[in-house]
C-alpha cells in the first residue's frame, strides 16, 4: 500500500491537469497501489440515543430559526463549528424526509438532524472526500465525537448506505455491454450513457432496488465538471494524465446490507468490505466474453476478472496538496451559486452574487487575456445571464435586461466600470 511522504510523484510536482488547473502534491504511492483498489465512496449512518437536556437540543435547533431569517436578509451564511473546528452551512429547511435541521460542509458531508417522527435523531453522510482521508473507525469517531459536542448521548450507530467503489486503467465499450449478467440486469432493467459515440457508462439507478451499480468514465466526469479533488489524488499516485480512468460502484441500501448481516457501523470493517465487493462482482453485476452462452458456462471477460479479483483496500490519508484553480473554473462555481441563490432568496439575493461574478470577470479578463479580454467577458457574462432557465429563476427575467444594457455600454467602449448595480444607486460608466 502507498503511504505518504515527501518525495514527489514520478510526474512534475506541480502540472496543468486536463481541466486546466495546476496541482502540486506529495506522492502517496504508485498506480499499482491505486488501481484495483476498493475503498468506500460514500457512508452513511444513523445515530439513536437522546439529548442530555433539552436546552441542547433547543439550542442546536435555533440555528434553523437562523438560517430561515439569514435566508430572507442577505446571503450571510449562518456555519455551526463543529468539535474539530469543521465548519458546517446550516440550511433554511430540514431536507426530506421531515427533519427539522439540515447542515453541509464543501466536502460532501451532509448531516440531519431532529426527526419529527419516530426516525434516528441524526443522519450523517460523508462524501467521497471523507472517506478518502479518513478510515471507518476514524469516521465512526467523527460521529460520536459530533453529537457528544452538541449534548446528545448516542446509543446505537447504524449503517445506513455504504458506497464501494473501485477504479481500473481499463475501457469498457459498448460491446462489453452485450456480455452483461448478473442479478442487476435481469430484464434488461439498466441504462446507458453515451458521450461522442461511445459509451461513457452504465448503471441500474432509479426505483427501489437494494443493490445498485454505477461503471463510468471517471476521468471524462472529472474533465466535463473540472473536478480538483480526484485529479490531485490521480496526481498524487503518479497516474499519467493519459490514463484511463473508470470507477465501479456498488450502492448497497440498509436493506441489502441487513440481509448479509451488516447492522451496526463497527460491523463494517476490512473484511466485511471485501465481502460485499466479492458478492456484487461475482453475483450482481459480471461481464462475459460468451453472449450467447449460459453465465455459468461463459468466460468472465479478463478485465472484469480482475475486478472481481480486488481484494485490498486503498489506504485512507489526508490529500496533502494544493490545487490553483483558473478564474473561469471559480466563475463555472460562481454562477451555480447565483442558480441557487435566485432559487432560494429572490432578487435581492441574485443581485449582490451577480455583483461579485461580474466583478471577478472583469478581473479575471484583465489578467489573464489581455487583448481577448472583451470577448471573454463577454462570454461569461451571457453565461450568467442566459444558462439558466427562465422558469426555474424567476429573478433572471428581472434583472438580464439590465444587465444586457450595461455589458453592451462597456464593452462597446472597450474599458471596464464598475460591477453591475441597482439602476437607482449607481450606474455603469466608463473608467477613467
Amino acid at each position: 500500500m502507498g503511504v505518504d511522504n515527501a518525495t514527489a510523484c514520478g510526474i512534475p510536482a506541480t502540472m496543468r491537469g486536463p481541466s486546466g488547473y495546476a496541482v502540486s502534491t506529495l506522492r502517496r504511492g504508485r498506480p499499482e497501489d491505486y488501481f484495483h483498489r476498493l475503498a468506500l465512496d460514500t457512508l452513511q449512518v444513523t445515530v439513536k440515543g437522546h439529548f442530555r437536556n433539552l436546552e441542547d437540543a433547543r439550542a442546536l435547533l435555533a440555528k434553523r430559526k437562523q438560517a430561515e431569517c439569514s435566508a430572507m436578509l442577505g446571503p450571510t451564511p449562518v456555519l455551526h463549528t463543529a468539535h474539530d473546528g469543521h465548519r458546517l452551512h446550516v440550511l433554511p429547511h430540514g431536507g426530506r424526509p421531515a427533519y427539522q435541521l439540515l447542515m453541509r460542509d464543501g466536502d460532501g458531508m451532509e448531516i440531519r438532524a431532529f426527526p419529527t417522527s419516530n426516525m434516528p435523531a441524526f443522519i450523517v453522510r460523508f462524501g467521497a472526500r471523507w472517506c478518502v482521508e479518513r478510515s471507518v473507525v476514524e469516521l465512526g469517531e467523527w460521529v460520536a465525537a459530533f453529537v457528544r459536542s452538541v449534548g446528545f448521548e448516542p446509543h446505537t450507530v447504524a449503517l445506513s448506505e455504504v458506497h464501494i467503489r473501485c477504479d481500473v486503467p481499463d475501457v469498457f465499450t459498448e460491446a462489453d455491454v452485450k456480455g452483461m449478467r448478473g442479478i442487476g440486469t435481469r430484464n434488461g432493467r439498466f441504462n446507458t450513457h453515451v458521450h461522442l459515440n461511445r459509451l461513457s457508462g452504465v448503471d441500474n439507478l432509479g426505483g427501489k432496488k437494494s443493490i445498485k451499480f454505477v461503471l463510468y468514465d471517471k476521468r471524462l466526469e472529472q474533465t466535463i465538471k473540472q473536478g480538483v479533488l480526484w485529479p490531485s489524488v490521480w496526481h498524487s499516485y503518479g497516474i499519467p494524465i493519459t490514463s484511463p480512468i473508470w470507477r465501479i460502484e456498488a450502492r448497497w441500501d440498509r436493506k441489502s446490507l441487513q440481509a448479509v448481516g451488516l447492522d451496526a457501523l463497527h460491523d463494517l470493517d476490512e473484511r466485511r468490505i471485501k465481502g460485499l465487493w466479492h458478492l456484487f462482482a461475482s453475483r450482481y453485476l459480471l461481464f462475459v466474453e460468451e453472449e450467447d452462452k449460459r453465465t455459468d458456462r461463459a468466460t468472465v471477460l479478463p478485465k472484469w476478472a480482475a475486478v472481481q479479483a480486488c481484494g485490498e483496500l486503498m489506504a485512507t490519508a489526508p490529500i496533502a496538496s494544493t490545487v490553483d484553480v483558473t478564474p473561469s473554473q471559480l466563475l463555472k462555481q460562481a454562477t451555480g451559486c447565483i442558480a441557487k441563490a435566485m432559487a432560494v432568496s429572490g432578487l435581492a439575493h441574485a443581485k449582490t452574487e451577480i455583483e461579485a461574478v461580474v466583478a471577478q470577470a472583469i478581473e479575471a479578463a484583465q489578467d489573464k487575456l489581455r487583448g481577448e479580454r472583451v470577448k471573454y467577458v463577454r462570454k461569461l457574462l451571457l453565461d450568467v445571464v442566459e444558462r439558466y432557465p427562465d422558469d426555474a429563476f424567476s429573478s433572471v427575467r428581472v434583472v438580464s435586461g439590465e444587465i444586457k444594457d450595461a455589458m453592451a455600454e462597456a464593452l462597446s467602449r472597450k474599458v471596464f466600470a464598475r460591477p453591475y448595480t441597482a439602476p437607482e444607486s449607481s450606474s455603469l460608466q466608463p473608467a477613467l
